[in-house]
């Protein structure tokens, strides 16, 4: 209800967003919501250096799929994974939102 949407952003710090939007959960996929919410987790790690690696490696790299990728870097694993998480969620790395992302979804460099 309006009055339920009206408590939601009157709860929400202005801090949290530049802006707030209403939208229907049903629309998206299970697939495109376990996604957004993978990628929002990775980015309470924010690690600008690491997101740096990970580009650079992208760009100078030749890769199919996330495991590809993550094998070009010289750092772990798990750190390597959540910084092409959050390339993806910045639309620096593409990937098909539709499916679940995983070390053997294919990514590009958008």
């Amino acid at each position: 209800t309006q009055s339920e949407i009206d408590a939601i952003f009157a709860a929400t710090p202005k801090s949290f967003a530049d802006d707030k939007i209403v939208v229907n959960a049903d629309e998206y996929t299970q697939a495109y919501r376990d996604n957004l919410l993978q990628i929002w987790y990775a980015t309470e790690t924010k690690d600008a250096a690491v997101d740096a690696y990970v580009l650079d490696r992208a760009r100078k790299t030749s890769f199919w799929f996330v495991r590809d990728l993550i094998a070009q870097c010289d750092i772990h694993p798990g750190e390597a994974f959540d910084a092409i998480l959050r390339l993806i969620g910045q639309r620096v790395l593409g990937v098909n939102h539709h499916l679940t992302i995983c070390h053997h979804s294919r990514i590009w460099c958008a």
